[in-house]
């Protein structure tokens, strides 16, 4: 759906949604076919089953509901990839569901466990130093702490409703500051207090910064450049690693061929 075969030579990993909140199987199919060929790490994107809203939308579920769908949903990706000949290598829940295993414990518990029980190898990508990455851990997984670029954060560390003005950030100057920031200090500027969309309330402004705990202060950054073409003596796109470096000692940085088989192969070693 969209702009996947543009997007796919510029990632590293894909969230291939389950066909609750978008997708299909035929397009589950066509999308891990091309990330396979641009070898693109692959995961399943379970949802609640809302394809009107997107995922988006609250549903009350019980834990054995939650633990049935996430089941359901992430086997049928994981099969779909075991026959184009890929493996699955991690599982992110989506939308609302993404949100409420926050809250709800016992529905992150049996998402977690739900997990496990097909697959304890998978890693899950969970809301850095939220509850959900605490409970997939002490069930067995292993845990991918997760920050976002473009989504606004409040004060408690969570992220802030779409529903709220402001949640998401719309500029790409704005989401780059708060990747510098996240790199930098390790804490994010939460979203002021703004009325809600649709509701008209008025408010005050939130503290400035606010703690997202987890393992952001660790997270490796690889940024490249690439070597000249065509002819062509320097490739700007290489100039710039060194002030990059400069200025975020934690960052990696390497200069890689234009050919794709070639660069893929010099970050093996």
């Amino acid at each position: 759906v969209g702009q996947d075969a543009a997007l796919m030579p510029f990632i590293t990993s894909a969230n291939l949604a389950c066909g609750a909140h978008g997708g299909d199987p035929v397009t589950l199919m066509k999308t891990v076919d091309l990330a396979l060929e641009h070898r693109v790490a692959l995961g399943a994107h379970p949802s609640f089953p809302d394809l009107a809203g997107f995922g988006r939308r609250e549903m009350m579920l019980s834990p054995r509901e939650v633990y049935a769908l996430t089941l359901h949903q992430v086997a049928a990706v994981q099969g779909v990839v075991a026959a184009r000949r890929g493996m699955l290598r991690h599982v992110k829940a989506h939308g609302a569901l993404y949100n409420q295993l926050e809250r709800n414990l016992e529905a992150a518990v049996s998402f977690a466990r739900a997990v496990h029980d097909l697959n304890p190898e998978l890693k899950l990508y969970c809301l850095s130093g939220g509850k959900l990455a605490g409970i997939a851990a002490g069930v067995g997984l292993s845990v991918v702490h997760e920050v976002f670029a473009d989504r606004k954060y409040s004060k408690t560390g969570r992220l802030a409703p779409r529903n709220m003005e402001g949640a998401v950030l719309e500029s790409v100057k704005d989401a780059l500051e708060q990747v510098v920031q996240l790199l930098e200090k390790g804490t994010v500027r939460p979203r002021r207090r703004q009325k809600r969309a649709r509701a008209g309330e008025g408010g005050t402004r939130t503290p400035e910064h606010s703690r997202v705990q987890g393992q952001v202060a660790s997270v490796k950054v690889l940024v490249t450049g690439f070597k000249p073409f065509g002819g062509e003596t320097v490739n700007p796109s290489s100039t710039v690693l060194p002030y990059l470096q400069a200025r975020f000692p934690q960052i990696h940085t390497r200069v890689l061929p234009v050919e794709f088989e070639r660069s893929w192969f010099e970050l093996q070693f």
